[in-house]
């Protein structure tokens, strides 16, 4: 029996559902990265499943502050409020640590897209679909987005290469809804690489300059309906 999608268009209603279901997600996510890893961790599950979430917040919050680089096992361990020998039963290195949390973030961000999936006829109605999603996800992740975006220059080769996997996926999943669009005569025949990337541009903006915003007075579903205007603008055909 094929288990039900946790995440489903109508997940996307408003940003409270989306959380809720989100977090059902990211469990079992969590659930997998302690399974994946037990020569790596030396707790039990239940244990795991308490204390890791806790330690990739900490870990997130300070390197946003300090940076990664400069933060120590030490600074986590005060920060979590657990002792460094505790610590080390869950990662024996700060490169464990980022291994671990990045590939469970992206983890969760594809299985969100997948889930999701592609359910519309119209493609412009899909295309907006996962901006929404994206900026949800973002919103709801904001300090791993930022996290991750201003850390990546002090990134092992190991993890670049699982981001620049995952920035690959993102990139053709936005490019097969353009070239689909265009290919129905649904949208204009614009270059689908420059409007995916214009795309993901906007979408950047949302979680690396969140002041802005807030200064305006733009939450994330106004922001999103200023991007679907744009869009349905831009990609219309004119004829």
């Amino acid at each position: 029996m094929v288990d039900e999608p946790l995440l489903n268009i109508q997940s996307l209603d408003n940003l409270t559902d989306f959380k809720r279901d989100l977090e059902v997600l990211e469990e079992k996510q969590f659930l997998l990265l302690v399974e994946t890893n037990q020569d790596i961790i030396k707790v039990s599950t239940k244990t795991a499943l308490k204390n890791l979430p806790k330690i990739f917040d900490e870990a997130i919050k300070i390197g946003n502050t300090k940076g990664f680089n400069a933060t120590s096992l030490r600074d986590l361990s005060q920060a979590t409020d657990m002792s460094l020998g505790k610590i080390y039963t869950y990662i024996s290195a700060k490169d464990d640590l980022l291994l671990m949390l990045h590939s469970h973030y992206i983890k969760v961000i594809e299985d969100t897209f997948n889930q999701i999936g592609l359910p519309h006829k119209n493609p412009m109605d899909n295309l907006l679909l996962a901006v929404k999603a994206h900026l949800y996800l973002s919103q709801v992740f904001r300090p791993w987005f930022y996290f991750a975006f201003t850390e990546s220059k002090h990134l092992n080769k190991k993890i670049i290469a699982l981001a620049k996997e995952s920035e690959l996926k993102s990139d053709l999943y936005f490019r097969n809804i353009i070239q689909s669009g265009i290919q129905a005569k649904r949208f204009a025949a614009v270059d689908r690489n420059f409007t995916s990337s214009m795309i993901k541009a906007l979408l950047q903006d949302w979680y690396l300059k969140p002041w802005k915003y807030a200064e305006r007075n733009i939450d994330v579903d106004s922001y999103f309906k200023e991007i679907a205007n744009l869009l349905t603008i831009y990609l219309t055909p004119k004829d």
